[in-house]
Parts: C-alpha cells; structure tokens; sequence
C-alpha cells in the first residue's frame, strides 16, 4: 500500500465539502485519486477488508501535505480534534481552509491567521493552490482550467454549507 500525497482532514459533517474540494483540486490540478487520501470519503478512504483506525493511521503516517478543513463541526467533532493533532505532528506542509461562518478571529492557539486561507475567497484559494503546488511538486497549474473550477466550486459552495448537517 502506497502513502497518499495529500491528506485531507474533516469532520463527517463535512463530507460533501470535502468532497467538493477533492473535486476542485483533481480538475484543477494534477492531482490524482490515488495522490488523496480521507478519513470519511469511502473511494479515499479504508479499504473494505482492513480496519479503519488502522488505515487512516497509516496513510496519515507523513503525507506531503494536508489539508485540514476548519468549520464549526470540525471544531465540535473529539475524532476530528484527535486526526488535528496527529497531522500537527506528522505532517511537514499544513493547508488549513477556513469554513464559514467560522472568521479569522474564531482561531485561537494552532493557526495564526495568516497560515488559514478563507475557502469562500478566490484569492485565497489561489494562494492555497499556489502553496499545494509547491508542497507537492505538482508543476505548473492550467491556469484557465483552475479559473473555470474554482468559479464553479464558488458558485456551488453556499448550497453545500446550507445542506451540511450543523454542530450539536
């Protein structure tokens, strides 16, 4: 079994934000789904024979980078806490994407402000790609490609936040 390239932490609340994201990323760059691996997203995620703690805890073993999707359910979620710290620990490049409503002022003690790119702001997202690009060694990003996907990641955003479940 092959390390991912990228490993993206989310809470199970977020699943199909993550998923979008997933689908940016691949169409906008050279990502491919074997280069990503996620605790919740079954095609990325343990294979049906081996135990689930196990795998992401081996996959998560030193990524290149990972993405950690800051949202209210994040921040509610223990599991999601727990899979922080382990990629705190163990992994060298960390992409945090801020949610909404979460804002900067909401983040106190792991991330400084300026390590967080907003995920609902088109320069933010294109330093965020700037920086995979570079953490990963994936060459140069279709520019027009990227344009196109993440209008339309942006453009879809609001309808997956409002149909996720919420924080308890």
């Amino acid at each position: 079994m092959s390390k991912k390239k990228l490993f993206i932490s989310h809470a199970e609340k977020d699943k199909a934000l993550a998923q979008a994201v997933v689908e940016l990323l691949q169409a906008g760059t050279k990502l491919k789904p074997a280069d990503i691996v996620s605790s919740s997203l079954v095609e990325r995620g343990a294979p049906d024979n081996q135990d689930f703690g196990s795998y992401i805890e081996s996959q998560i073993q030193r990524p290149a980078a990972a993405i950690v999707l800051l949202s209210t359910n994040y921040f509610a979620n223990r599991y999601s806490l727990c899979e922080m710290g382990a990629v705190l620990a163990l992994t060298p490049n960390i992409l945090p994407l801020l949610v909404p409503p979460l804002t900067q002022k909401h983040l106190q003690g792991v991330f400084m402000a300026s390590q967080v790119d907003n995920i609902d702001n088109t320069d933010d997202l294109n330093q965020f790609v700037a920086k995979l690009q570079r953490h990963l060694d994936l060459g140069d990003l279709n520019l027009q490609q990227w344009a196109m996907k993440k209008k339309q990641f942006l453009a879809g955003l609001p309808s997956i936040l409002d149909m996720r479940p919420s924080a308890k």
